[in-house]
């Protein structure tokens, strides 16, 4: 039993890592690489792994959802002045950040072997 928990808690890292490299380095690659890795091993992996790789690709998409859809949104609507532009540009700066500090906080939760919430 001990050796399933180290093993959950291992790919709940890993997914929570995958998920920062996907907002710092590698956007697109590494998301194919979540989807694959819940594929291959949501069916035979504990529920913390399930649940932290279900997390970061419900995150990824979330994440793409708000930075690239809101700047997109904000380009469209003012973009003809310089104020506008800076007003994207400061969006996209804070989205982002907010997506990776809330990344290395799931993070910790995932190598500390923890769900986000207690309920589960």
């Amino acid at each position: 039993m001990q050796t399933a928990n180290k093993t959950g808690q291992k790919l709940a890292s890993i997914a929570a890592l995958m998920y920062l490299v996907n907002l710092l380095l590698l956007p697109g690659i590494t998301l194919g690489g979540l989807i694959w890795m819940r594929s291959r091993y949501a069916a035979s992996s504990p529920p913390l792994a399930v649940y932290h790789l279900r997390l970061a690709i419900n995150a990824s998409l979330i994440a793409i959802l708000i930075i690239a859809g809101g700047s997109a949104v904000l380009w469209l609507l003012f973009s003809h002045s310089a104020t506008g532009i800076s007003m994207v540009l400061l969006y996209a700066i804070t989205s982002h950040t907010f997506c990776v500090l809330w990344g290395i906080f799931c993070l910790a939760k995932a190598m500390s072997g923890k769900y986000l919430s207690n309920h589960l």
